[in-house]
């Protein structure tokens, strides 16, 4: 089975005969080319023994089309934010993990549908244990942002007119690109903290 590659510099998922990644316009490392590659620096390297993860920011969501649109978990390490994609079957399985793990607890019918509004923490911890580079070879659309490529990030409250209602929304501006997601779970001050663990006085 082959993997989806990612560019280096940016985390845009590339075709499998890219030789320039379609995002930011960098060659592809291992593609053929009339010139050889150029070496690329080894902060700028995406694969990293040992990575660890240092949080994980679950349901941000952002649009897909006219209509549609991803939930991802953002994998936070050292060196970049991984985005990982959740699919409907992902969280059909975490409620029904968090069903079977109160169950095992002894838990009765009101704490086991308690614990099944809770999905989102199975989710949280199964990036946590998950190796990353698993985590970003999972999804055809997971792809990662090097924290090093990171201009600004900010959490924003909108306002919907016609409902009143307020929502939070991540802004990440790097070398790729804007990024924005809605935060559809958890404290947006919590992902704040988190993201300013990496990226110092880039969040504001």
């Amino acid at each position: 089975m082959t993997h989806p590659k990612f560019c280096e510099q940016c985390g845009a998922a590339l075709g499998p005969a890219a030789r320039f990644c379609g995002q930011c316009g960098s060659p592809v490392q291992g593609a053929p080319a009339a010139a050889p590659p150029q070496p690329q620096p080894a902060a700028s390297q995406p694969s990293v023994p040992g990575e660890p993860v240092l949080g994980v920011i679950a349901g941000a969501q952002r649009r897909k089309g006219i209509l549609g649109h991803q939930t991802f978990s953002i994998v936070i390490t050292p060196q970049r934010l991984v985005f990982a994609e959740m699919t409907q079957q992902m969280m059909k399985d975490a409620v029904r993990h968090a069903n079977e793990e109160a169950k095992r607890e002894g838990a009765g019918l009101l704490g086991r549908i308690a614990a099944q509004m809770g999905w989102l923490n199975i989710m949280v911890r199964r990036y946590q244990a998950m190796p990353v580079e698993e985590a970003l070879r999972e999804r055809p659309d997971n792809f990662f942002i090097l924290n090093s490529h990171v201009r600004k990030v900010s959490i924003e409250e909108r306002e919907d007119i016609n409902t009143e209602l307020s929502s939070y929304h991540l802004v990440i501006e790097a070398a790729s690109g804007k990024h924005s997601l809605e935060l559809k779970a958890g404290r947006p001050d919590e992902a704040r903290q988190l993201l300013r663990q990496v990226l110092g006085a880039a969040v504001r």
